[in-house]
């Protein structure tokens, strides 16, 4: 009964040390990550790292390159820095930085966001998956 006793308290002193500030959104903030468009039907390949996210359009290799700031754990916004095909000199371009991102689910290997304008209700909602890491022969 002794040990029994024990093997529960070191068990409930265990779980009790678990760091339930890691948001589950974290893990989405850096890394390689495939993000097929509905909009218009196009497949990205994103890149994250701290503030710096790197989009390549894979049908036609067009890279755009943003400057991504966190709101909170699961909002982000996103700022058009540099593209290869002439986006910064639209007029398109102004109302880029008005969006806000927000992660609504999370699960290992993808995560669903909506996208609106500053106090707008949301009028896109998709999907951003993590990418596979390839297999080293």
């Amino acid at each position: 009964m002794k040990y029994l006793m024990c093997f529960l308290i070191i068990v409930c002193f265990i779980l009790s040390c678990r760091d339930e500030s890691i948001s589950p959104c974290s893990a989405f903030k850096n890394g390689d990550f495939i993000f097929h468009a509905a909009s218009n039907n196009m497949t990205y390949s994103i890149t994250r790292h701290g503030s710096k996210q790197v989009e390549i359009e894979q049908e036609t290799g067009h890279k755009t390159e943003w400057e991504i700031t966190w709101l909170s754990d699961c909002e982000y916004t996103l700022l058009l820095k540099k593209d290869s095909y002439g986006v910064m000199n639209t007029e398109r371009v102004k109302n880029l930085s008005d969006f806000i991102y927000s992660i609504v689910t999370t699960t290992k290997d993808y995560y669903i966001f909506e996208m609106r304008r500053s106090s707008s209700t949301p009028f896109v909602r998709d999907t951003i998956y993590k990418k596979s890491k390839p297999v080293r022969l």
